[in-house]
């Protein structure tokens, strides 16, 4: 792995500090993130296409695994490893020292790629727990809560042992995160082992409902959103020039999504065998969580409010006003469609499976974008090959992210509407 060089001078003397760090996992992150983002793209266009062309299927390549497939790479492979390598690199960068163990920071680099490969693996030959979003089975679970662990250690001991007294917004963010998906993804997948892959979870009936519910759900929130608000708060400001709007708001931002971002799980189960209360937790929490999402966005908005030709010349701030606006949109529809007068149109619909694609493909891989393409003449201490297939690049994607977010909100909402119009015959 490589070592970069920054120096900074010390205020109180004129001697000089020198900082080393280890960016040589930020350029294996990013690369998985490349390798992993041409695979899911595969992916969901197979998907896609299968649904067109049902005769294509096979027993191997059917809709379901596909399908499922194609949202797992999108989170776990594709998003997660570009916010891995925005981590490390700030990370690093706001504690003045590399990271606290090398030896961790490639264990979680190799057991990441590994459990995803597994799981892509598994779900192809059809092992799967049917519990979305995740549908990994025990021996991946385990082996996910094992890669966390390394992580975990890796960040806490480096923030711990930092050389910068105050800890920025984006290393709060970061520690709830390592420290929140451990407990959540051991918690939601307890299960005893049965034969082969198979496995029976300790809970059943309605509670293993709830559970599936809370564990998906956070997982993603502490695994995805949290981790992107902290790259976000980094990134933004390094690549338009302009500081933070407000730090205040930045703070009571990360204070309220932390509190409630564990009570939002159950929003997903209105009309179910779960107790009301239960589910109007959810609702309550998920509306409210609306106000800090969009102080992010006013902050965010804020940071990217430099000259207006800066904006228009540069395709990687478009990137991460994109990926905004798409965290905007999400954090908006969510917050709707936990209110049970919304959710009867869009409960156990596509609605759902677009909130997944915007947060992984719009909010976070959009993001992901601009801090790779930030990061690497930074790395290499180079410019850019071509500006001009940068922008392309931005054109493209943003285009497709669209085209594919867009049209299964649409799906969802026609799909809700048209079990809202079933006589007590079934028909339409």
């Amino acid at each position: 792995m490589g070592e970069t060089l920054d120096s900074d001078q010390k205020t109180s003397s004129s001697e000089q500090e020198e900082y080393r760090y280890d960016d040589g996992i930020v350029r294996w992150f990013l690369f998985a993130s490349l390798i992993w983002g041409v695979v899911t793209a595969v992916a969901t266009a197979a998907t896609w296409l299968i649904f067109l062309l049902p005769d294509l299927m096979d027993p191997m390549f059917t809709f379901a695994r596909i399908g499922s497939i194609h949202v797992d790479l999108a989170v776990y492979a594709f998003a997660a490893n570009g916010l891995f390598a925005g981590m490390y690199f700030s990370m690093q960068r706001l504690c003045k020292r590399a990271m606290w163990n090398k030896l961790l920071s490639l264990l979680h680099f190799v057991g990441w790629q590994f459990v995803n490969v597994w799981s892509l693996v598994t779900l192809l030959y059809g092992h799967r727990e049917f519990r979305w979003p995740v549908d990994w089975v025990l021996p991946v679970d385990i082996g996910v809560a094992l890669v966390m662990v390394t992580f975990m250690i890796n960040v806490t001991m480096t923030i711990c042992a930092r050389r910068q007294r105050h800890m920025y917004i984006s290393l709060w963010f970061y520690l709830t995160s390592v420290i929140a998906v451990l407990p959540i993804q051991v918690l939601s997948n307890l299960a005893i082992p049965g034969q082969g892959y198979a496995s029976d979870s300790l809970f059943s009936g309605v509670r293993d409902g709830f559970v599936q519910s809370w564990g998906g759900q956070n997982l993603l929130f502490f695994l995805l959103v949290m981790p992107a608000l902290g790259v976000m708060y980094y990134f933004i400001p390094k690549a338009s020039g302009q500081p933070v709007a407000n730090y205040r708001l930045a703070n009571l931002q990360f204070w309220m999504m932390t509190l409630l971002g564990v009570f939002t799980g159950s929003r997903l189960l209105h009309f179910t065998a779960v107790p009301e209360w239960i589910t109007s937790l959810g609702m309550l929490a998920s509306v409210l969580m609306f106000l800090p999402s969009w102080v992010g966005v006013t902050n965010g908005l804020g940071m990217l409010r430099g000259p207006n030709k800066d904006l228009a010349k540069s395709p990687i701030l478009k990137f991460f006003l994109a990926a905004l606006c798409f965290y905007a949109f999400a954090s908006l529809e969510s917050a709707l469609a936990s209110i049970k007068s919304f959710s009867v149109f869009t409960v156990f619909t596509d609605w759902n499976l677009a909130h997944t694609y915007a947060i992984a493909f719009g909010w976070c891989g959009l993001l992901s974008f601009g801090v790779a393409f930030w990061v690497m003449p930074q790395l290499s201490r180079t410019s850019l090959w071509s500006k001009d297939l940068l922008r392309i690049n931005f054109i493209v994607a943003l285009a497709c992210v669209s085209l594919l977010v867009l049209p299964t909100y649409a799906a969802g909402w026609f799909q809700g509407s048209m079990n809202r119009s079933l006589d007590s015959t079934g028909t339409l």
